[in-house]
């Protein structure tokens, strides 16, 4: 376990390094509690916290994601995991701060590691008694393994499908979670257009299923479309898809890859009302875009798209896009965290807390 856990934050701060440069100028550095756990809070005429770290300021002095983190962390190692989930939840809620979610299994596993490191400085002590040394064995252990599967959390790749009907909101959201989490997109109408020597912005408005959106056409773009995602996530990547995937099989071939690369994998499923549907792409007419469909092609689209019940609820999140983007993303980033949490827990079932 420790090479693993070693490997994976060494990696995780080189390829984060842009948003703990970002956390810093964004001013998440501030004066913390340094060793926040359940025994130091009580809830004694309100809620009290006591015994914060005084004696070095290095210690002290961090972003306040590690503090949140060292809290989640101890609930979960004391049985409470739903108790972390809600505690983060109304935590982001509060402060608006939804890239504090990509960092926490990172400062959760730094956390549980320094657990390890201060009790194997208590397991040194001569005088320890052999029942009390059996007990802090059994403990350190537990924290190994909490910190073995945080850094299998924030190390394994994650293959995001955005999809939905067209006008839907997908390339927004695409977009807003391509900056957000530092990840690359995958645009269906690009590698469409690539494919078959068109350029990006010039219009093929054509009927349904034909010229370069006939099913041949569309078969060789999504095939394309997961060939490129294989590659991303061969690299230890995570990727967005940003594609329609109206059909069951299309977002079969999604799932088989994500389990084939042993990758996570989310469906975020962009919906709004007819209305406003029409309405988005009635614009449409007015500037370029990338997408050629079009408000005549809505209805046929709207039937041909395949029902996505068959997706497992872990795997699959819809978001209202006529809601804020801010309020959207806070929806999909939280979904990520319960959806890694289920998706470790079921890895790590023969490894025992």
């Amino acid at each position: 376990m420790f090479p693993i856990i070693r490997a994976a934050t060494r990696s995780f701060l080189i390829r984060r390094k842009t948003l703990f440069d970002r956390r810093v100028e964004r001013e998440k550095i501030r004066d913390c509690h340094g060793d926040l756990r359940t025994g130091h809070i009580y809830f004694c005429d309100g809620i009290q916290i006591i015994d914060c770290i005084e004696f070095n300021d290095r210690f002290r002095y961090a972003d306040i994601a590690s503090d949140l983190a060292f809290l989640t962390m101890d609930l979960d190692f004391e049985g409470y995991p739903k108790v972390a989930r809600h505690l983060i939840n109304s935590f982001l809620e509060y402060t608006k701060d939804e890239e504090m979610l990509i960092l926490l299994d990172f400062y959760k596993c730094y956390r549980a590691y320094v657990r390890v490191k201060v009790n194997c400085f208590y397991l040194q002590e001569k005088d320890l008694l052999t029942n009390a040394k059996a007990k802090l064995i059994r403990e350190t252990e537990r924290y190994l393994k909490l910190a073995y599967r945080y850094a299998i959390q924030f190390t394994r790749p994650t293959i995001w499908v955005v999809c939905g009907l067209p006008a839907g909101g997908k390339s927004t959201i695409a977009k807003e979670m391509g900056g957000t989490l530092n990840v690359k997109i995958l645009q269906s109408d690009r590698v469409r257009k690539q494919l078959l020597g068109v350029p990006p912005v010039a219009p093929r408005v054509l009927p349904v299923e034909t010229g370069i959106y006939s099913k041949e056409a569309s078969s060789l773009t999504y095939g394309k479309l997961i060939m490129l995602a294989q590659e991303a996530v061969d690299k230890g990547n995570s990727i967005i898809l940003d594609a329609t995937f109206s059909r069951r099989h299309q977002r079969d071939e999604a799932i088989r890859l994500a389990k084939d690369m042993d990758a996570n994998i989310i469906f975020i499923e962009c919906v709004a009302s007819y209305e406003i549907l029409k309405e988005r792409l009635a614009d449409r007419e007015k500037t370029a875009c990338v997408s050629d469909a079009r408000l005549r092609h809505l209805k046929q689209l709207k039937a041909n798209f395949e029902s996505s019940d068959e997706l497992q609820n872990d795997m699959h999140l819809k978001i209202n896009t006529e809601e804020s983007i801010d309020a959207c993303m806070r929806q999909i980033l939280s979904h990520d965290y319960f959806f890694l949490a289920q998706q470790t827990a079921r890895a790590m079932k023969n490894l025992s807390l």
